[in-house]
C-alpha cells in the first residue's frame, strides 16, 4: 500500500457499476470552492475494485485519487462505507470531506462525521468568508430561510446541493496520480445485500437533463398526455410532479421535486401549472433554465423563472408543442 499524501480537502467519487456519476462534479465543486493557494483536492474512490474509475476520475479532474479497495466496499452499506472514509480523511489529513448531495451520501454523511470525530454540514448551496475560515450557505425550513453555517469540529462532512454549485471546468492537461489503498477484508456488521434500479418508464429524475413537472393546474391525470407530449421532443428527458400532483395520484411519489420529495438539476425545467410554493422551488433551484407556464401572473414560480408564460399550460402546450415539432 501507497503512502497516503497529506490533503486538507477530500472529494469523494459517485460510482455506480464502476461509472464516475455525475453528481460527482457537485462534490469536486465544493472542494475546488475551499481550495487556496493553488492547492488540489483528494478525490476519494471507494469499490470493490476501483482502480478503473480511480483512473478516470483523475483524467476528468486533473486531480490526485485514493483508489480505497476491499471486498466490503462492493455496493458497500452505509456504515461500512462511512468507516473507510473515516480512516481515509485521518491518513490525508483532511479538514474538509465532501459528498455529493445525493440520498445516498444523506445517509453516510452523519455517520462519517461521528467516526472521524468532526461535524456534518448538509446540502451546502454557497460558500463565504466568515469570522474564522469559510462559512456555508444552506436552506432552512423547507427554503423559506437561507441560514450561514462555519464548522466549529474537524473533518467537517459536507454534502453539496445538487446543482448549486458551477461545474468543475474541463481538464485539459494530465491525469491526476491514482494512490492505491487497500481497505483489507475488514469485517462489517452490516453489509450489502445489492442494489437495483427501480423500474420506471423515463429516465431517473436525477440523471435528466430536461425535467417536464406537472402541478395543480393541468387540471387532471388525463392531461397529463400534454406534458409527456413535451417531454417526449427532447432526449434524456423526464416526467414530474409537485406534491399536489403526486398526492392526487397523478404521478407516482417517486416523481415528485420539492422538500418531501427529490431535487433536481436539469439544464432545462418546464414548470407547467405549478404555482410555485417554496416547498417546490426547494427542489428544483439548482435548475440552469427554468421556463414557468401559469395563468396566474402573480405566482411565485415566476420569481424563479427565466422565461413565463401567462397562460393556462392546456392552452400552451399543444401549440408549443406543436411549432416544436415542426421545426425538429
Amino acid at each position: 500500500m501507497n503512502p497516503v499524501p497529506q490533503h486538507s480537502i477530500l472529494a469523494l467519487v459517485d460510482l455506480r457499476e464502476g461509472e464516475v456519476l455525475s453528481s460527482t462534479a457537485d462534490a469536486v465543486a465544493l472542494a475546488l470552492s475551499l481550495a487556496a493557494g493553488g492547492e488540489k483536492p483528494l478525490l476519494g474512490v471507494l469499490g470493490k475494485d476501483p482502480q478503473a474509475a480511480a483512473r478516470e476520475a483523475a483524467r476528468l479532474y486533473g486531480l490526485p485519487a485514493a483508489a480505497v479497495s476491499g471486498p466490503a466496499l462492493g455496493g458497500a452499506a452505509g456504515r461500512t462505507r462511512a468507516l473507510a472514509l473515516a480512516r481515509l480523511a485521518r491518513q490525508c489529513g483532511a479538514r474538509w470531506v465532501c459528498l455529493p448531495g445525493t440520498p445516498l451520501f444523506a445517509d453516510v454523511a452523519p455517520g462519517l462525521a461521528v467516526y472521524a470525530g468532526g461535524c456534518c454540514i448538509p446540502a451546502v448551496e454557497g460558500v463565504e468568508a466568515g469570522e474564522s475560515g469559510p462559512a456555508f450557505t444552506r436552506s432552512a425550513a423547507g427554503g423559506k430561510y437561507v441560514v450561514r453555517v462555519e464548522a466549529k469540529a474537524f473533518p467537517a462532512v459536507l454534502t453539496a446541493s445538487a446543482g448549486s454549485f458551477a461545474p468543475p471546468p474541463e481538464n485539459t492537461g494530465e491525469a491526476g496520480e491514482v494512490i492505491p489503498i487497500d481497505w483489507g477484508d475488514r469485517p462489517a456488521d452490516a453489509r450489502s445485500l445489492g442494489m437495483r434500479q427501480r423500474t420506471v418508464s423515463a429516465p431517473g429524475l436525477s440523471l435528466a437533463r430536461v425535467v417536464v413537472a406537472v402541478g395543480r393546474g393541468m387540471g387532471a391525470a388525463e392531461n397529463l398526455e400534454q406534458a409527456r407530449r413535451l417531454a417526449s421532443l427532447f432526449s434524456e428527458s423526464a416526467l414530474a410532479g409537485s406534491r399536489p400532483a403526486c398526492d392526487m395520484g397523478w404521478l407516482p411519489h417517486s416523481r415528485q421535486v420539492g422538500v418531501t420529495g427529490q431535487t433536481v438539476a436539469p439544464a432545462l425545467y418546464f414548470a407547467c401549472g405549478i404555482s410555485g410554493a417554496f416547498q417546490h422551488v426547494a427542489g428544483m433551484r439548482g435548475s440552469r433554465f427554468v421556463v414557468a407556464v401559469n395563468r396566474d401572473k402573480n405566482a411565485p414560480i415566476f420569481r424563479v423563472a427565466d422565461v413565463g408564460v401567462v397562460e393556462d399550460a392546456l392552452s400552451f402546450l399543444p401549440l408549443f408543442c406543436e411549432v416544436c415539432e415542426e421545426r425538429k
